[in-house]
């Protein structure tokens, strides 16, 4: 066999050592992407669940002071959608990781459900100066690899005692209810509230309080 002359074997060097780094590079390209894109999905999740901290508090503003307001939502690659009859606004997204509860809902900007519709504790009502309208709740299931993620800002009575007033606000369609991915604007306006009474918890007062609401 003939012998590689000095620079053959340089060449020969210089190759090996160059597929040896080519190999290491990808390999850690490999082994580093799966954190990466899990890091990607973290900041995604975390954003999406602040711009709905904003909403909810934007929102329990406009009920309280009346008014209209605007917020943006950046939805990433979920879904959201307004629903009139269970007086809810959901956004559902495929995750990574469970970032909130596995099975049960819990209150993300709350320190109870008491009243708060699809919960176990929907039964009950909130306290007036005590807790808020609307409550932004989570929860995550299982799917395969993922998990599919839920949150919703879901709207519960609330009862004054002192004065045997229950005070209801109502979702009102007034455009869009829905939209998949991106960056969305909710605009929502507080109309005249309707009394009704007789129908409040233990037969009070019912102040109906209607918010009109769209996705833009």
């Amino acid at each position: 066999m003939p012998s590689l002359r000095p620079g053959q074997s340089q060449v020969l060097s210089v190759v090996i050592l160059g597929g040896i780094i080519l190999v290491a590079i990808i390999s850690a390209f490999l082994w580093g992407l799966p954190l990466i894109e899990k890091n990607q999905d973290v900041q995604s999740a975390q954003k999406t669940l602040d711009d709905l901290k904003d909403l909810s508090d934007a929102m329990e503003r406009v009920v309280q002071e009346g008014g209209s307001r605007s917020e943006s939502v950046s939805l990433g690659a979920g879904t959201l959608n307004v629903d009139t009859d269970e007086n809810w606004i959901e956004y559902q997204s495929m995750t990574r990781g469970a970032y909130v509860s596995v099975g049960d809902w819990v209150p993300l900007n709350e320190d109870n459900m008491q009243g708060v519709p699809g919960t176990d504790a929907e039964d009950g009502y909130g306290l007036r100066g005590a807790d808020r309208h609307g409550v932004l709740i989570g929860r995550a299931e299982p799917a395969g690899d993922e998990f599919f993620t839920m949150h919703r800002i879901a709207f519960r009575q609330i009862v004054d005692p002192g004065t045997s007033r229950t005070y209801h606000v109502q979702l009102i369609q007034d455009g869009s209810l829905g939209a998949d991915g991106g960056d969305v604007t909710i605009t929502f306006e507080r109309g005249q509230t309707e009394v009704l009474h007789g129908e409040g918890v233990d037969g009070g007062t019912l102040h109906r309080i209607p918010l009109l609401i769209r996705v833009s």
